[in-house]
């Protein structure tokens, strides 16, 4: 793009904003765009890259302004920033919640948080519940609400539910003894520590609905008794996500079981997350599990050097100390042999830098948190300079770098170019990097 260009797009793009912002502060005032308004001479085919120049609130204020330029943003959503959802209504369901009819086709994610809902309120929206895809139980339910809630939600794709804790009264997980025909990923917490718990209702929910190929866990539950459960068993998972606790007295134990369930076929691939990292050691036994995918480290007090791990593809760390005082990154950058995706909590530029130099395979780094360093200062990273250090490794793979909203705005504004031959910059919303449980 050239500077004159770039110069335009800019300069419609700070327009739109002063609009906007005049709007918000008297609402009765309609700013409109005299004839000279650089914004006229754009085309359609050009708006996408005004929108470059925008923060991600500005897009969606001018989202609302009319519906030609919704459907025009609409589309650049979806494309460009298919995080955001547009047409996906999340809500939260208490026993007064008021759902009206006219949005039960928008709504796909209910999360349930309170143990007041009753069968009365489930019945108020029996008909949003049809369209729903995802449900997350965050309270205990009485039994009957909880199967009432259940059977309405005929389209369910993912299903977060509590284990209830112990053998109290009646069947409290006659939930998990049905079946559940759309169902894709089942994740559960919450469950009970009792050494004396067997977990049969897992077993057999999981061999009930072949058609639940992911399954995930909290650190919470007595994971030895989880895994022990399904040795043996016709279960066949795509993903297992795992969440644990290095302090755990039975880690050995449950790093041995999720081998023996990995040659039993019971998983293809493991999503491990790990929690208080004390030395290296842990990482090695960890490093050890068949199938590893995807290694989470967080809350991480020691510098980690990574064992040889070809079946690695994502790498997460969130480390327990200051970026400043952290440990370097160059060693754990040439550990990751295969990886492919890398996502850090925080981390200052320089860090950045040495995974760009060092790890050839990586394609994507998303980070939650940047501090400044020598290739960013005053909000403004120095791709040029990035680009240069990545084109020196050999072998390297073009980089695609997930950035916080404002950081990326200001860049832009800075550069006028935010793609080079190997590094791209992107708003974090450009991607859906998920963890299924995450700290």
């Amino acid at each position: 793009m050239s500077d004159e260009s770039g110069d335009v797009e800019r300069k419609v793009a700070t327009e739109i904003k002063n609009v906007i912002e005049a709007d918000a502060q008297n609402p009765v005032a309609v700013a409109v765009a005299d004839d000279e308004s650089p914004m006229l001479k754009i085309y359609i085919d050009g708006f996408e890259e005004i929108l470059e120049y925008l923060s991600t609130t500005d897009i969606l204020s001018l989202r609302q302004t009319c519906k030609c330029l919704q459907k025009v943003i609409d589309n650049y959503i979806k494309g460009k920033l298919p995080a955001i959802k547009v047409g996906y209504g999340k809500e939260i369901l208490h026993k007064d919640c008021k759902l009206p009819s006219s949005c039960a086709k928008l709504i796909k994610q209910i999360t349930v948080c309170s143990s007041a809902v009753d069968i009365g309120s489930i019945g108020k929206i029996e008909d949003i519940l049809g369209n729903v895809e995802k449900l997350i139980v965050s309270g205990t339910l009485e039994l009957e609400s909880r199967k009432t809630l259940l059977q309405c939600c005929t389209s369910l794709k993912y299903l977060s539910c509590p284990y209830i804790r112990g053998r109290m009264v009646g069947n409290e997980n006659e939930w998990l003894l049905q079946t559940y025909p759309t169902l894709e990923h089942l994740e559960m917490v919450d469950m009970d520590h009792s050494d004396e718990m067997s977990m049969p209702e897992l077993k057999i929910f999981l061999e009930l609905n072949p058609n639940v190929r992911r399954f995930s866990t909290f650190s919470t539950l007595p994971l030895k008794l989880m895994l022990q459960s399904l040795l043996g068993s016709k279960v066949k998972l795509d993903q297992l996500d795992i969440a644990v606790n290095c302090l755990l007295t039975e880690m050995v134990d449950c790093l041995d079981l999720l081998n023996r369930l990995y040659d039993e076929g019971v998983y293809k691939r493991l999503h491990f997350y790990a929690r208080f990292i004390y030395n290296t050691d842990e990482i090695n036994q960890i490093a050890s599990v068949s199938g590893l995918e995807k290694l989470y480290l967080a809350v991480v007090m020691t510098s980690p050097s990574l064992p040889h791990l070809p079946e690695l593809k994502e790498f997460c760390i969130m480390m327990d100390e200051d970026p400043d005082e952290a440990f370097s990154f160059e060693t754990v950058a040439k550990d990751l042999v295969n990886v492919e995706r890398v996502y850090l909590r925080l981390v200052d530029s320089d860090q950045l830098t040495q995974l760009i130099r060092h790890a050839p395979k990586v394609k994507e780094i998303k980070v939650e948190q940047l501090v400044e360093g020598t290739y960013f200062e005053r909000l403004v990273i120095d791709l040029p300079a990035l680009n240069n250090e990545r084109k020196q490794l050999a072998g390297a793979c073009k980089i695609t770098l997930y950035v916080d909203d404002f950081v990326f705005v200001t860049t832009k504004y800075a550069l006028f170019q935010t793609d080079f031959s190997k590094i791209e910059l992107k708003r974090a919303d450009a991607v859906e990097w998920e963890h299924s449980i995450f700290y």
